[in-house]
């Protein structure tokens, strides 16, 4: 079958039409390319580089302050880089008896970060070797006086605290100050139904019969 001319040159302007189309495409493509090509040496230096924020730049460093409230006081240190505590240090001379307990002061004066409170807990060099244990070390944050250490002796000899011993060490937590919300809820009471709902026998139902009608519940 032979195409009329009618349908042949309909066929050709078709085709005329497409390849100015690419032709327009392709040299909007060479312009784009042509203004987003890769910057010299020399251009580089003068296009400023947004870089992406590291973390340790978004929070902000954790600041454990303190004063020294007499010439006799310690500044705490770290055994090592990632220790988990800051040992401190007695500020006096003491003697702790067998079961005996002394307060050694370390004459610091101490301000936790915000959410945080102050632990002090043992040096396990001490509790090993000489049966020294520390008690009730919780400092909390708005606590502005002299920081002490409450000793325990449990061993049968006693033990001799030096000036500028390390005696415990601090170590900040993180900590939740919650609200208080009484509640008019007997738990009790509501314990006792429970049981008896989930129970089938007869000697739990009499007992709740006698706890009723008694209004002990």
């Amino acid at each position: 079958m032979i195409p009329s001319p009618c349908l042949v040159g309909y066929r050709r302007q078709i085709l005329i039409m497409a390849g100015k189309a690419l032709s327009l495409t392709t040299s909007a493509r060479s312009r784009t390319l042509t203004t987003q090509k890769m910057p010299t040496a020399g251009e580089t230096e003068n296009c400023p580089v947004t870089k992406a924020p590291r973390l340790a730049d978004v929070e902000k460093p954790v600041v454990l302050k303190f004063s020294k409230l007499t010439d006799v006081a310690f500044t705490p240190t770290k055994g090592s880089k990632l220790a988990a505590g800051y040992d401190l240090y007695s500020a006096y001379d003491y003697v702790i008896e067998p079961k005996g307990k002394i307060l050694a002061k370390t004459d610091l004066q101490i301000a936790l970060p915000d959410g945080c409170y102050g632990r002090i807990a043992p040096r396990s060099g001490l509790a090993h070797k000489h049966f020294i244990d520390v008690g009730a070390g919780v400092i909390d944050q708005d606590y502005r006086g002299n920081v002490g250490v409450i000793l325990f002796n449990f061993g049968t000899e006693e033990f001799k605290v030096q000036k500028g011993d390390r005696i415990a060490q601090l170590i900040l937590e993180r900590i939740y100050l919650p609200q208080l919300l009484e509640l008019e809820v007997s738990w009790m009471r509501c314990l006792v139904k429970f049981l008896f709902c989930i129970s089938s026998q007869s000697k739990n139902k009499t007992y709740y019969k006698f706890l009723t009608d008694t209004g002990k519940w």
